[in-house]
């Protein structure tokens, strides 16, 4: 899974923040997800007493301004220099004003090219807008939830880049927050691999707000988690709401007895619980090494009764590139079924997010198995929960 950062507000939101704290309406307008690193690395040495005209580094992932200033090394020795001329994302030299190096820098170094994300007014290197699907506030905090879906992937496509953008009444659209993960994102998979979703929650600070929306579009997905849908999810009528024919059971809280078997679903007015789902605690796995090229069977659970489950997790590949196929068996009531979750081709070193799978399965068992193309160098997370 990706590891951001805390989010930052952006000198935009900071003063959108300040009208906000005077009266004026807070409007989050989308999130959007890129692949720019404020980082890279040298990719061969500097010398002390040399001079240099370019830095010579690894692929960029966002571009290089004309003027934008760069600075080489970390802690107690570093250099600031500017760069003389722009460049795209994947060149692996940035031409810059002459300097004469400080210190030696052997290759690997840091070179930052973003010292404070607060100056950014867009993502470095955007891929998708994700719309918001939820918002709620707590105190002075605003928690929103968005909701990603793979369906213009045509690529397994590196994310590390959050942006969420609010409507200014000046200025329009601007950047609010922006969070990095560097290189600790995710990948995400074509949609040719398989439907997936990523669903990114964020606490966003909003002072004394007396008025925080979103915008939520019509036809936007609803987490079954949240709203209880029999099918796994709901879709927005014209007026922005969830429409009731489309809304399940929801779990009622403080009714289940101690010893059921699983959850609890109630009918919308009974007070007697029906329906024991048979996963209390979700089942799960963490950093499973496959030791081996033969199937390896991840996690398998017996539910007690029959229910809605959900299975989701992520891979590592960590040595060299390799082949791995996860597959997900179980029995639904109409029969024996295997789905593959991740289909059989070859993965380069990286994290990989498990496509999160929601389905019926009866008293049988429900088995997750994964095959790697080489031994020790893949490993495995998964849960399994009820929904």
């Amino acid at each position: 899974m990706a590891v951001y950062g805390n989010m930052v507000v952006t000198k935009q939101g900071q003063a959108l923040y300040a009208k906000v704290q005077a009266g004026t309406p807070m409007q989050f307008t989308r999130l959007q997800i890129g692949s720019g690193q404020l980082t890279t690395q040298l990719s061969s040495a500097l010398t002390s007493g040399t001079s240099y005209t370019s830095i010579p580094v690894q692929a960029l992932t966002s571009p290089v301004a004309s003027g934008q200033t760069i600075t080489i090394g970390t802690g107690s020795t570093t250099q600031t220099v500017t760069a003389s001329a722009a460049v795209s994302i994947g060149a692996t030299s940035i031409p810059v004003a002459s300097f004469t190096a400080n210190a030696n820098y052997p290759a690997g170094t840091t070179v930052t090219l973003v010292s404070d994300p607060t100056t950014l007014t867009g993502l470095l290197s955007p891929i998708d807008w994700v719309p918001i699907n939820s918002i709620s506030t707590n105190g002075n905090t605003a928690n929103i939830l968005a909701i990603y879906q793979n369906t213009k992937l045509q690529q397994p496509t590196y994310t590390c880049e959050i942006g969420l953008f609010a409507q200014d009444p000046q200025a329009g659209e601007i950047l609010y927050a922006y969070a990095n993960a560097g290189a600790q994102g995710d990948t995400f998979p074509p949609y040719s691999a398989g439907p997936y979703s990523r669903q990114f929650q964020l606490a966003i600070a909003i002072g004394n707000a007396t008025e925080v929306t979103a915008n939520v579009p019509t036809g936007t997905w609803i987490p079954v988690s949240q709203m209880g849908v029999p099918n796994g999810v709901a879709t927005l009528d014209g007026t922005g709401n969830v429409p009731l024919s489309q809304l399940g059971n929801v779990p009622k809280p403080g009714t289940a007895s101690s010893t059921a078997l699983g959850l609890i679903q109630l009918p919308p007015s009974a007070g007697t619980p029906t329906n024991p789902v048979a996963v209390y605690r979700p089942v799960s796995v963490k950093d499973m090494t496959l030791t081996s090229t033969s199937a390896t069977t991840v996690l398998t659970y017996t539910p007690a009764a029959t229910g809605q489950f959900k299975v989701s997790g992520y891979l590592r590949i960590a040595n060299a590139a390799t082949s791995v196929t996860v597959t997900l068996t179980y029995t639904s009531p109409s029969g024996s079924q295997s789905i593959t979750l991740v289909p059989q081709y070859t993965l380069a070193v990286g994290d990989y997010t498990i496509t999160a799978t929601t389905f019926e399965a009866t008293t049988s068992a429900i088995t997750l198995t994964a095959t790697a193309g080489t031994a020790n160098n893949v490993t495995i997370s998964a849960v399994l929960e009820a929904v």
